[in-house]
């Protein structure tokens, strides 16, 4: 737990014990003289509960911001090295296909640098394990109708490599599967699910924005600064 944190709950602790010495005593507190002092136990009131309640606030938008995955000893999962190779089994469907080079070519585009090198189709491949500094990305077998899935091989970080798996047969359309492209070489580059709906990793399909926001550029950046 932060300082912040602590300090917040504290604040909060002592505003309740004020606000119950107001409830309790609220008799004496009427008969204070001079008038200034029933005012500064109002005023300190407001005050120590405002700043328990800013500081708890930002707390918890904390929790709800997790920005970067993190491997079993909390370290960010972020590559140890770009451009990152995106591979595409032959066999995923064309619409797929395309969805994926769109996003590739935005994260590209946002960034300012080339994150992810041009897809080639893999023929014939094995699409389980990918190459290292490779990201293969294939169809789940039906597994999931809407959602799609990022796996790495590696179990803590840096990442050396990662798996993309798209649902084979979808009901979405073309601007809902971008999204879902998106949002997975967002998991990829190591961005966890985002509390701000207007993020694409925000974690239900339907309501996913067109690209990353401007705070989803600056952590990546930030991340992959050289």
């Amino acid at each position: 737990m932060s300082k912040r944190s602590v300090v917040g709950f504290i604040l909060l602790g002592v505003a309740v014990l004020e606000f119950a010495a107001i409830l309790i005593w609220a008799p004496k507190m009427a008969q204070l003289d001079p008038w200034w002092l029933r005012v500064l136990v109002v005023v300190a009131l407001i005050v120590t509960g405002a700043a328990a309640l800013v500081l708890l606030k930002e707390r918890s938008d904390n929790l709800r911001d997790k920005g970067f995955l993190l491997d079993p000893t909390g370290a960010p999962r972020l590559w140890a090295k770009l451009p990152i190779r995106l591979v595409i089994a032959d066999d995923l469907d064309p619409v797929w296909r395309f969805a994926v080079e769109r996003a590739a070519a935005h994260v590209n585009e946002r960034l300012e640098l080339v994150v992810f090198l041009a897809p080639r189709l893999a023929s014939g491949v094995p699409m389980g394990i990918p190459d290292r500094g490779s990201c293969n990305v294939r169809d789940d077998d039906g597994a999931d109708p809407t959602h799609g899935s990022t796996m790495f091989s590696s179990l803590r970080a840096p990442t050396t490599s990662a798996l993309v798996t798209l649902p084979e047969r979808s009901d979405l359309n073309a601007g809902q599967r971008y999204g879902v492209a998106l949002h997975e070489l967002g998991h990829v580059l190591g961005l966890d699910h985002d509390s701000d709906p207007d993020s694409i990793m925000w974690p239900i399909t339907e309501a996913r924005p067109g690209g990353f926001t401007d705070r989803d550029v600056a952590r990546l950046k930030t991340a992959y600064a050289k």
